[in-house]
């Protein structure tokens, strides 16, 4: 399927890092100016195109500056050497008919293929390396089925492309205690500046904007974070920090490493999702964040990734919110006590210990408890002795996590089970610490995957607020 004849577009290469096609000058063409890759100018009309149907599979590709022009191969006896794209008059002119060949793997991606004189030729990046850089040549060579040779077209109808999501905002951490996303340096932020966590002062260096910048190969929409101070965008770029991957800024809004998923979790709160070196990794700000704490990129999802935008102006929504079709662990759907996080009193001797809830607890209902996913059990406790009673532990490799069914007072599956969402987990009792300290209830409590955890300790944090997936 080509691109279509009735939209505007920025046409990205996917050699390196992605850069745009751009007209080498102003805003104003003329015949043989010269084109070359440039980073995403949101404004630019030198980075503007449209496609125009010649005939049955071959197009023209022209400058949205002035419809006249289009992608040419360097034909005539002016600057340049041969082989070199430029721009000039398409009127007649074959060396100005391409055809867009989808790649086979990327059904977004093609090739522009344009035949000279018997022999194709493919618009290509000129590189000496994997990663392309401003002001990079482009012209027509030979097939060689790269990188360099794969371009995206971007749609741009409408000034959808960069729209502002939020604009002047503040961005706290869920769990933060109202502390804000802090630039961790001067006002004058700079390329490279380290963020970080801090107490709300309406400062500069806490004003962002959320933008997004377009849609990736599996159809999600993709975003940017951008300082307010302009021209600054929070990514990661390549420094690790005790394993951590450390979030700073960069000037480079085409650096793979600043461009994020966003998913709503609920209550506005959100996930920001980048993709390194092929893993998702989350950005995160510990629980109970305090002043000048940094911020990075997890590995592991957990509620201490959940982000609130707040002030400044709130553009439509675009972003994609999460569609889980769990099944309700309980027959009932309303909650005892607190939810995930309030304080709960400890049931010992002394009134003055208290400890967090990493669960919501759910009323007894017709008794039964049932897996709110498909899932394999990884973990059963029979015994009595315990804080968490008889409970049963069911991971769902999809979404790397694991649901925990506390206080049972019988379980009706076994270590390695395989289970459907719905199956019959157990029966609900007052085993562990909530004997005769609540209403009979379930514990129902939501891990990461890859930190299979049984201990009581409240120091090691793993768990994720259940209702967010609901």
């Amino acid at each position: 399927m080509a691109p279509s004849t009735s939209t505007t577009y920025r046409i990205c290469s996917h050699a390196g890092s992605g850069k745009y096609l751009n007209v080498y000058g102003n805003d104003q063409v003329s015949a043989n100016r010269n084109v070359c890759l440039w980073s995403l100018d949101t404004s630019a009309q030198a980075q503007k195109w449209n496609v125009m149907l010649v005939s049955t599979g071959v197009y023209k590709i022209t400058t949205a500056i002035d419809s006249s022009y289009a992608l040419n191969y360097y034909w005539t006896n002016g600057l340049g050497n041969p082989g070199n794209c430029d721009i000039y008059p398409h009127a007649g002119n074959a060396d100005s008919t391409v055809e867009f060949i989808a790649d086979s793997n990327n059904p977004d991606v093609y090739e522009i293929r344009l035949t000279r004189s018997g022999t194709d030729l493919y618009l290509t990046a000129d590189s000496s390396s994997t990663y392309i850089t401003d002001n990079t040549n482009v012209s027509w060579k030979a097939r060689n089925n790269d990188w360099s040779q794969k371009w995206k077209f971007e749609d741009i109808n409408g000034n959808t492309d960069g729209e502002l999501i939020y604009s002047n905002c503040h961005v706290l951490g869920f769990k933060g205690h109202g502390r804000c996303m802090n630039i961790y340096t001067s006002s004058i932020a700079t390329d490279g500046s380290p963020i970080s966590m801090y107490d709300w002062d309406n400062h500069t260096d806490q004003i962002w904007n959320l933008r997004q910048i377009g849609v990736d190969n599996s159809g999600a929409t993709t975003f940017v974070l951008e300082s307010g101070h302009g021209g600054l965008y929070l990514g990661y770029t390549g420094v690790s920090y005790q394993g951590y991957k450390s979030c700073n800024l960069t000037n480079n809004i085409n650096n793979a490493l600043i461009v994020a998923e966003i998913f709503d979790a609920s209550r506005d709160t959100y996930w920001f999702r980048m993709n390194i070196n092929g893993s998702n990794h989350y950005l995160t700000a510990t629980a109970g964040t305090s002043g000048s704490r940094l911020i990075w990129f997890e590995g592991l999802r957990n509620s201490d990734q959940l982000w609130t935008f707040t002030t400044g102006t709130s553009h439509p929504q675009t972003h994609p919110s999460p569609t889980y079709n769990f099944a309700w662990p309980g027959s009932n759907s309303s909650l005892v006590n607190d939810g995930y996080d309030g304080i709960w009193r400890l049931y010992t001797d002394d009134p003055d210990i208290t400890k967090d809830h990493d669960g919501v607890d759910i009323p007894f209902g017709n008794g039964y408890c049932y897996s709110m996913f498909d899932g394999k059990v990884v973990g059963i406790n029979t015994s009595l002795s315990s804080n968490r009673g008889r409970y049963v532990k069911v991971k769902n490799d999809d979404y790397n996590i694991i649901a925990l069914y506390q206080h049972l007072s019988s379980i009706s599956v076994a270590i390695d089970d395989t289970i459907n969402k719905g199956d019959i987990i157990g029966i609900i009792g007052g085993t562990g610490t909530s004997e005769n300290q609540y209403p009979v209830h379930l514990h129902f409590e939501i891990q990461n995957g890859n930190t299979d955890t049984d201990t009581d300790d409240n120091n090691v944090r793993n768990t994720t607020d259940p209702l967010i997936y609901f």
